[in-house]
């Protein structure tokens, strides 16, 4: 299996198992990608964090463990991906 975090080309977001971070109002929300199927919503709930860089980090580690990526979400469908290093 191609190691997702070198990939030379990654995919655009979100592949299922993917991990996002978001902004909300009241911090960070972590999120894991599902099945892009029917109507949504199309993530999981993991966490809710005040600070951005312990929700990037909590996504870092979730996909490491899951030989996923991680995206931080910068609005509609733009998202960046968060390396895991």
């Amino acid at each position: 299996m191609t190691d997702p975090s070198v990939d030379p080309e990654p995919p655009s977001c979100c592949l299922p198992g993917d991990v996002t971070v978001t902004e909300v109002p009241y911090g960070y929300r972590v999120g894991r990608v599902t099945s892009l199927t029917g109507i949504g919503p199309w993530w999981h709930y993991v966490s809710t964090m005040a600070d951005r860089g312990q929700a990037m980090e909590l996504a870092r580690s979730l996909a490491r463990e899951n030989q996923a990526r991680a995206w931080f979400h910068k609005g509609g469908a733009d998202y960046d991906l968060i390396p895991l290093d």
